[in-house]
């Protein structure tokens, strides 16, 4: 069943409020439900349509626009926009891969016909019948989906107009948009992430050029883990809530480190002040750290 309404991810624009967030973070349907109930692809479901959902290799499947950003470069374009698919499909401990479909002519606006695509608007900057306007935006991602949070289909608009891009990762000091970057986090919200409090993580707001998102960090590679498991694998949680003098404190930020100060996981307070960070047990996180910001501190 296809519902009639599509979420909106973005990624200049932390979207709160639209569902309750919770580790890593992910979107969630209805955050009442036990156990979770996260946006996510069942590849396994026969809701998607087979040119979004591979039946025989279980993969979902993507298209590029053919006209990528620029005549130049268009190959290096194109080339970026498959190497950050990779990234996410070469995620180890996840199940979840990608496929290319092949190309679809020039885009301008969503292509809500069963096809995944990602294509520069460049015509326009109002976008998803008008309804949305790409301005400040380097990227936008639409989703759609049924009731019970199974992904049907997923667009990913680059805005071509405002902004110039690169692919030369060599080019370091090139203060333009990195293809990769930018498609790499936009994935992260095709797949089901909302953005992460995790500083260093690639579902995050970050800086033009080349930076930090230009790869996947344990905050993906954790999220994946567990929206997509290898079931051999094994998950720790930790559990708490935040309060300020006697009250819950909403979307404050819960960042687990492990002994050795790497962000094991990281998430943000729902309305009750309670959270759940979740990480995989084969970290070395007995020995960890809560830290909550703003605070006075680490809270352990």
């Amino acid at each position: 069943m296809r519902v009639d309404r599509v979420l909106v991810l973005c990624l200049a624009v932390l979207i709160a409020g639209v569902i309750e967030n919770r580790a890593f973070v992910f979107y969630l349907v209805n955050p009442n439900t036990v156990p979770l109930a996260p946006l996510r692809w069942n590849v396994n479901s026969t809701a998607a349509h087979t040119n979004v959902v591979d039946r025989v290799t279980k993969k979902v499947r993507y298209f590029i626009a053919s006209d990528a950003y620029s005549a130049a470069n268009k190959t290096n374009e194109i080339n970026a926009i498959r190497a950050s698919f990779d990234q996410w499909s070469s995620v180890p401990g996840s199940k979840l891969q990608y496929e290319e479909g092949g190309f679809v002519g020039p885009q301008n606006d969503t292509l809500v016909g069963n096809t995944n695509v990602v294509f520069w608007a460049k015509k326009s900057l109002m976008v998803n019948g008008g309804t949305v306007n790409l301005s400040g935006l380097h990227g936008w991602t639409s989703t759609y989906y049924t009731v019970d949070g199974t992904m049907l289909e997923s667009d990913i608009i680059l805005n071509g107009i405002q902004y110039q891009w690169f692919t030369d990762f060599n080019n370091s000091s090139n203060q333009a948009q990195f293809v990769e970057s930018v498609v790499l986090h936009e994935i992260g919200h095709f797949l089901g992430l909302d953005h992460t409090p995790a500083g260093g993580a690639t579902v995050v707001n970050g800086p033009n050029g080349i930076g930090t998102q230009a790869g996947l960090s344990a905050d993906e590679v954790s999220a994946m883990r567990y929206l997509y498991p290898d079931t051999s694998l094994k998950w720790a949680s930790i559990h708490g809530k935040v309060t300020k003098s006697g009250a819950a404190v909403y979307g404050a930020m819960v960042i687990v480190d492990d002994s050795a100060g790497n962000i094991a996981g990281a998430t943000v307070t729902r309305l009750t002040g309670d959270y759940d960070v979740f990480f995989f047990a084969g970290w070395n996180v007995p020995a960890s750290r809560v830290t909550v910001r703003p605070a006075d501190g680490p809270k352990q």
